[in-house]
């Protein structure tokens, strides 16, 4: 019988090798997932503003088209309705969908009215969007500008 006959043919790795590549895997998740958490917050967040910024475009369009058009925004659950001529033509579910909140300040709720011509009819309004660490700001004009501060 040959020596080479008992060898064995079985490959594979060894139980420390595989602790090291676990270890490393550890670490190197540990060191990332902040970043990466931070990371998804902020678009989150940038996202949800950019909706309601779309939101209140298409407001300001269907009000010079309709005669009017307000947008409504509640916080908790935090949602941004577009109401043309009582009827309401679209939703952004900002909390549900992508896990930001809405901070109107002291309000629960706000209205941004548009008339016939697309102008506003209200003061200035702050709304924070707000998500983990991460907020972002959006300031609607007494004139219904919108300012990405």
């Amino acid at each position: 019988m040959h020596s080479g006959a008992l060898r064995s043919s079985a490959r594979g790795h060894t139980l420390l090798e595989l602790a090291i590549v676990l270890t490393l895997f550890a670490t190197t998740t540990a060191v990332l997932s902040p970043p990466l958490a931070r990371y998804r917050d902020v678009a989150a967040v940038v996202s949800a503003r950019e909706s309601v910024a779309g939101l209140i475009a298409a407001a300001r369009v269907s009000a010079v088209a309709n005669g009017g058009a307000e947008v409504h925004l509640r916080a908790g659950p935090s949602v941004a309705s577009l109401i043309v001529g009582g009827d309401t033509t679209r939703v952004v579910r900002v909390e549900s969908e992508s896990g930001v909140v809405l901070d109107l300040g002291p309000r629960t709720a706000v209205v941004l009215a548009y008339d016939e011509v697309g102008m506003g009819r209200l003061a200035n309004a702050t709304i924070r969007f707000v998500r983990g660490d991460e907020s972002r700001s959006l300031v609607v004009s007494s004139f219904g500008r919108v300012r990405r501060p």
